[in-house]
């Protein structure tokens, strides 16, 4: 079942019987598919999931993490550096910056020293990020939960929006039919702006350039 929604909320959406499994399949395809797109658009899975960032110290005390909210610090390894205690906040936590996004933060004047080589990763931190589960994605993210609803039920439906319909109008008395465009525009601006609303992209674009992110399900 989806981690965003799940198909009994869809049946309801499309006043479905909760017992009907007639279309169960289906509904599947719609959710996968639907929250496939959003999570691709956004580029995380909100699920829980492990991660491991390369990435390329900047002289600093704080590095950003890409990733959000973050459930536990696994690993950080700085290189020709011992490995850091991430058991004790007295040396590395994860804060909460202004902007609402995850910074690995040293402590004691300590900072992600720059690499050897310019913008060859030298910091690898391994960290676990996402929602336990589905009811925490609702409760944290209300306007996600609703829009993936709505664009699955969209998409599941396939019909009215989407179809081309026919319009009979008539001109200096001579009767002509037109088609009007397929796509409902406003459900499709109102789904990119809420995948460009929750994009991950917390770090800069020179920082960008040298990240590297694997998770359990693949390369980022």
């Amino acid at each position: 079942m989806g981690s965003i929604i799940t198909r009994d909320e869809l049946k309801a959406k499309l006043v479905l019987d909760a017992s009907d499994n007639s279309r169960d399949a289906e509904l599947d395809l719609a959710i996968s598919q639907t929250e496939g797109e959003f999570e691709a658009g956004i580029g995380q899975k909100l699920l829980e999931a492990d991660y491991t960032e390369r990435r390329v110290g900047n002289g600093k005390t704080y590095l950003q993490l890409r990733f959000y909210p973050v459930i536990d610090l696994i690993s950080v390894v700085i290189e020709s550096d011992a490995a850091v205690d991430v058991g004790d906040p007295a040396v590395i936590r994860v804060a909460d910056g202004t902007d609402g996004l995850p910074w690995l933060a040293l402590t004691g004047g300590r900072v992600f020293p720059y690499p050897r080589w310019q913008r060859v990763p030298n910091v690898t931190i391994e960290y676990g990020a996402g929602y336990a589960n589905q009811q925490e994605v609702k409760d944290a993210l209300p306007d996600v939960w609703s829009g993936v609803l709505e664009h699955a039920y969209i998409l599941l439906l396939g019909n009215d929006t989407r179809k081309k319909a026919k319009v009979s109008e008539s001109f200096m008395g001579q009767g002509y039919t037109t088609f009007m465009d397929p796509i409902d525009k406003t459900h499709e601006r109102d789904w990119r702006r809420l995948i460009e609303k929750h994009r991950r992209r917390p770090i800069t674009r020179m920082a960008a350039r040298a990240l590297t992110v694997t998770s359990r399900y693949g390369v980022w």
